[in-house]
């Protein structure tokens, strides 16, 4: 059984590590600068495109709660969250969005998955058909 629980538990840390290598890849050149770490974002703004972020989570399940609640004070919305493993897919409008995020107890790191904005299914402009 430990055999089996060993085998789990490396099938859910590679995709997590694989979302965290992406997402570090998406931070801005001065995101390693230390910042205060309380639990309140700053003023949110929805000035931006809609994107999508990861946000990792250390310290289990409580902590990802804290988190999720940090991010609707934010201006984001959870879409999935894997609380087991401590990710989090949010969409936000808001520009600084990763940056307070990352300001808060418990997030590990905060990321941009893209750099297009959403757009919303059904939206796209049609072209006319070449019959």
């Amino acid at each position: 059984m430990a055999h089996l629980r060993s085998r789990r538990t490396r099938a859910i840390a590679l995709p997590a590590g694989l979302a965290l290598t992406a997402s570090l890849g998406f931070l801005p050149a001065g995101a390693a600068t230390a910042a205060p770490a309380d639990d309140t974002p700053a003023a949110v703004s929805a000035d931006g495109p809609t994107l999508s972020y990861v946000v990792n989570v250390d310290g289990g399940r409580s902590a990802v709660a804290k988190v999720k609640r940090a991010v609707a004070k934010a201006g984001g919305t959870v879409v999935i969250a894997y609380d087991r493993i401590g990710v989090i897919v949010v969409h936000a409008q808001n520009p600084d969005f990763a940056g307070q995020m990352r300001t808060v107890k418990g997030v590990a790191s905060a990321g941009a998955t893209r750099t297009n904005p959403l757009v919303p299914s059904g939206t796209t402009p049609s072209t006319p058909s070449s019959r």
